[in-house]
C-alpha cells in the first residue's frame, strides 16, 4: 500500500462529561465548536488529546502528550478526546476517525521463510459503534441493545515499525473468521492500495499505517464476530523474519433481541429547567426567578438557567441534538451531537445572563432534545416561564 505518513492523530477514545487526567498542555485556543477544536488539534503538529469545555475562556485545550485514557473530573459541558495513534495515512480527510479507508480485497500473501526475532511493531486493533458518520466511545464488545438489530461499526487498525532501519514489508493481512465463514472467510491484503499497487517487498523505515473499515452487525441473530490482522516483516542485513498479530472478537446473540413491547421501556427520558436568581456568587446560591422580590439595589441581577437532562430508559440513547430556544432570543445550542448517553445517566448544562426585573413582561425557556432510542425518533422538552 502506498502510504504518505503525516502528523493526524485518530481521536479514537472519548470521555463525555469529564475533564481530562494529566497530559502535557500545548496550547489553549477559542473555537466555535468541538468539531473545530478536534480540527484545529488535527492540524497542529504534535497534538494528541484534546479537552473541549464549552463554558471555559479558553475552550479548546490541546495536548502533546497522552492524558490518562479514563474518565476525569465531571463537568456536563467538557469532554476529552485521546488519539489511538499520533499518525495517519495521507489519503483519508474523514472528520472522525481518520485513517485510510480499506476498500480493496486482495488474496492474502504465502508463507515467508526465515528465521524468527522478536517483534519491534506497535499495533492496535479497536472495533467502534457508528452513530451516522460519527465513530462512539462503545466497544463492539459491549454493544447494548436498543431497538433495532443493524447497525454499523467501525476497525480501527493501527500498525507502527518502531525500530527503523532496513526492514521489508513481507505481509499486511486483515482475516475474518466467525460469522463470514459462511461465506468462505473474508481475509484482505492491507498491502495493496486502492490503486491495485502493492507494497510488499517495500523497504521501510519507522513505517506507519493507519486505516479502517465498516461493517454491519446484526445484534439480532447468534454470531461471532473475529477480526485479526498480522503483519510479517524481513531485515535485509539478516533476513530475519519478524512476525506480530492483534485481534478483537465480540459476539451477537438472538437471545438478546428487543421485545417491540419494550420499547416505551427504553425511552424514558426526563428534562427540567429551573432559573436562579444569584444572590450568593458562592455556586449562585439564591431564590427562583418568579419569586425574586421587587430588587432595592438596582434593576439587573445575574441569574442561571439549570438545565437537567436524564435518560431513565433500559438502554443506551442517541443524542441528535440538545438546545433551548427562548422568547424574543436566538437558539441556544448545549451539549454535541450524535453522541451516547449510557442508560441511567444525567447532564447538566447551566446559562448565565443579567437580567432587567425592573421591566415588565414574560419570557419562555424551552429546553428540547432530539434523540433516538428503541429504534426511532423521539423529541422530548421541558419549558420555564418567567414573569416580571
Amino acid at each position: 500500500m502506498k502510504i504518505a505518513v503525516k502528523v493526524r492523530p485518530l481521536l479514537a477514545d472519548k470521555f463525555f462529561q469529564s475533564e481530562c487526567v494529566g497530559g502535557t498542555p500545548l496550547i489553549a485556543r477559542n473555537e466555535d465548536d468541538n468539531t473545530s477544536c478536534r480540527k484545529r488539534c488535527k492540524r497542529k503538529r504534535g497534538c494528541i488529546a484534546l479537552e473541549w469545555n464549552a463554558i471555559a475562556q479558553k475552550n479548546c485545550k490541546l495536548f502533546s502528550t497522552a492524558p490518562e485514557r479514563r474518565a476525569g473530573r465531571a463537568n456536563a459541558d467538557a469532554q476529552c478526546e485521546i488519539a489511538a495513534t499520533t499518525c495517519a495515512a495521507e489519503d483519508d480527510d474523514s472528520e472522525d476517525g481518520g485513517g485510510v479507508n480499506l476498500a480493496v480485497l486482495a488474496p492474502a500473501p504465502g508463507t515467508i521463510s526465515g528465521p524468527t526475532v522478536p517483534c519491534e511493531i506497535d499495533m492496535r486493533v479497536r472495533c467502534k459503534l457508528m452513530r451516522d458518520t460519527t465513530v462512539t466511545n462503545v466497544d463492539c464488545e459491549n454493544i447494548p441493545m436498543e431497538g433495532q438489530c443493524t447497525v454499523k461499526v467501525r476497525y480501527l487498525y493501527f500498525v507502527h515499525t518502531l525500530k527503523p532501519g532496513g526492514t521489508t514489508l513481507q505481509s499486511l493481512t486483515r482475516y475474518r473468521k466467525g460469522a463470514h465463514e459462511a461465506n468462505g472467510g473474508d481475509n484482505k491484503n492491507m498491502l495493496i492500495d486502492t490503486n491495485g499497487v502493492s507494497s510488499v517487498g517495500k523497504t521501510v523505515s519507522d513505517w506507519v499505517l493507519n486505516a479502517w473499515e465498516e461493517e454491519s452487525v446484526d445484534l439480532c441473530s447468534t454470531n461471532t464476530y473475529d477480526t485479526k490482522v498480522e503483519l510479517t516483516t524481513k531485515k535485509i542485513s539478516t533476513g530475519q523474519v519478524c512476525s506480530r498479530s492483534e485481534g478483537v472478537k465480540f459476539s451477537t446473540s438472538a437471545a438478546n433481541a428487543p421485545d417491540p413491547s419494550d420499547v416505551a421501556e427504553q425511552c424514558q427520558v426526563t428534562m427540567n429547567v429551573e432559573c436562579i436568581v444569584c444572590i450568593s456568587n458562592e455556586g449562585c446560591g439564591g431564590t427562583d426567578c418568579n419569586y425574586y422580590a421587587d430588587p432595592k439595589n438596582g434593576c439587573t441581577k445575574p441569574i442561571r438557567y439549570k438545565y437537567k437532562f436524564t435518560n431513565g430508559g433500559s438502554s443506551f440513547i442517541t443524542i441528535k441534538s440538545v438546545g433551548r430556544t427562548r422568547t424574543d432570543e436566538s437558539s441556544l445550542p448545549l451539549g454535541g451531537t450524535n453522541y451516547i448517553m449510557p442508560k441511567g445517566s444525567t447532564q447538566f448544562f447551566g446559562e448565565d445572563i443579567d437580567f432587567n426585573f425592573c421591566d415588565n413582561g414574560e419570557k419562555t425557556t424551552v429546553f428540547e432534545a432530539t434523540v433516538v432510542c428503541g429504534g426511532r425518533t423521539e423529541t422530548f422538552n421541558a419549558d420555564y416561564k418567567l414573569i416580571y
